[in-house]
């Protein structure tokens, strides 16, 4: 038994979504890599999202302290669920994220940089010189957990957007993702594009009629064009559109939310601070609100995304956000 302890001690899952963007030009790179490595790695592609479950529950009984994930937003999306919603007796191992998808905003700040296999040879280098080293690199982070609004089964990820964030992600796959730009320079353009059009013509952000409460206070109304709820530290293009909190993400208590109502004049002034800033800045320009929540509800008609994950929503019950439990996340 100890025998097989320290061997698992010794090897980590990878667990690969072929059907990722960047997997599909770059799986065969990442094949030939694993290949090299031997009996290291636990290697799974999976042949679709609902084996992900399974290939959780097998890296998790035979011990494995360490799981990467080589896929888009959504896989990590599904990953996370799995772990805190469908299955939340699985052990929560360290957990390596690689960018292989169409979006990979998670992936860009708490995950590894770079291309799927000169990425996994980073973590390879440093998992076989020991635990101690490997786990010094790691940061803990909070998913967020999604349920009710009519949305169907409760999800986690890490980035929940409503009203024109929604609306942003629609633009973006209709009108950018066709450029076959890569997901960091189509973020951008995306960004430019409908701030250029709002400034121009106000025709994106048009506000959707929203009852929010925040930590059991008092339920408000408003007309909100951005909804923001994520433990993320920065965004697309390494924007920070919150504030009223601490720096550092690992002294937060909840995870950051921002509510805008419709954007005037003053709003646009600001931008650059509302957008680049240091978390920890006060600010508190006409109709926005912004801080940190344990517990956001919103009552809303209008679809909203988790990750770039699209979900619909019905006000006929709160959707419910929540902090979920924290992962280390290893960071090479």
């Amino acid at each position: 038994m100890a025998d097989q302890a320290a061997k698992s001690m010794n090897r980590f899952g990878l667990v690969v979504n072929p059907h990722s963007q960047r997997n599909k030009r770059g799986l065969p790179a990442l094949r030939e890599a694993v290949q090299s490595y031997g009996d290291l790695i636990d290697y799974v592609e999976l042949d679709g999202i609902e084996a992900l479950g399974r290939t959780l529950r097998r890296f998790a009984d035979a011990g494995l302290p360490l799981v990467a994930i080589a896929g888009g937003d959504g896989t990590v999306v599904a990953s996370m669920t799995e772990y805190l919603v469908r299955q939340p007796d699985l052990p929560r191992p360290a957990i390596a994220i690689l960018s292989a998808g169409m979006t990979n905003m998670t992936a860009a700040d708490i995950g590894l940089k770079g291309k799927a296999d000169k990425a996994l040879a980073r973590l390879v280098k440093r998992f076989q010189r020991g635990e101690a080293l490997w786990r010094s690199e790691t940061l803990r982070r909070s998913p967020i957990v999604v349920s009710g609004g009519g949305m169907g089964p409760p999800q986690a990820g890490f980035f929940l957007g409503g009203a024109g964030i929604y609306q942003g992600i629609e633009y973006c796959r209709d009108r950018v993702h066709t450029l076959g730009l890569e997901a960091g320079w189509a973020n951008a353009a995306t960004m430019a594009s409908l701030l250029v059009q709002q400034m121009i013509g106000g025709r994106l952000l048009k506000g959707q009629n929203v009852d929010w409460r925040w930590d059991g206070g008092e339920k408000q109304s408003d007309s909100l064009s951005v909804v923001v709820a994520t433990t993320l530290d920065r965004l697309v293009v390494g924007t920070r559109p919150f504030w009223n909190q601490p720096r550092d993400p690992s002294q937060r208590s909840g995870f950051s939310v921002t509510l805008v109502q419709k954007p005037g004049a003053a709003f646009w002034w600001s931008l650059p601070r509302l957008l680049f800033g240091k978390a920890d800045r006060k600010l508190n320009p006409k109709g926005c609100h912004s801080g940190e929540a344990r517990v956001l509800e919103l009552w809303m008609d209008s679809p909203f995304t988790i990750d770039g994950q699209l979900f619909d929503c019905h006000a006929t019950e709160p959707l419910k956000v929540e902090l979920g439990h924290s992962f280390e996340f290893v960071r090479i």
